[in-house]
């Protein structure tokens, strides 16, 4: 819950002038393309045709590219262009400064905290056995 309410309060502060939702959508195909329309949506828990539409905008914003899906010739693997990677790192390096502003402010934590919150955080990030199957 704090991590989400975390997330949505650094992209409000950070007025990257990219919807959070595109941003998350970017995220996700950093992080999985090249990548199919259905398999991009179970991955951000929305439907087909939601998803379908949210990239068609990346797309006209040049942001990613569709390519035919060599093994599924009805469908089309999704990516970042170089200008959507560009977009995404640009935000996160504008998140990263209002997380660090808020660090900086931050009398009661110190650097040694942070580091191991850090490490926490990056462990969760990896799906557990019961996850995964």
């Amino acid at each position: 819950m704090y991590a989400a309410r975390l997330n949505r309060s650094v992209i409000r502060y950070a007025a990257t002038g990219v919807p959070a939702a595109m941003l998350r959508l970017l995220s996700r195909l950093d992080e999985l393309a090249p990548v199919g329309v259905s398999e991009l949506a179970k991955a951000d828990g929305c439907s087909q045709p939601t998803i379908s539409s949210a990239v068609q905008h990346l797309v006209e914003k040049g942001w990613a590219v569709k390519t035919p899906n060599p093994r599924d010739a009805r469908g089309a693997l999704v990516e970042l262009t170089a200008e959507g990677a560009r977009v995404l790192d640009r935000a996160r390096r504008d998140n990263g400064a209002v997380i660090a502003n808020r660090l900086d402010a931050d009398p009661c934590h110190g650097l040694t905290e942070i580091e191991a919150a850090v490490v926490l955080l990056r462990h969760l990030l990896v799906p557990t056995d019961r996850e995964s199957s």
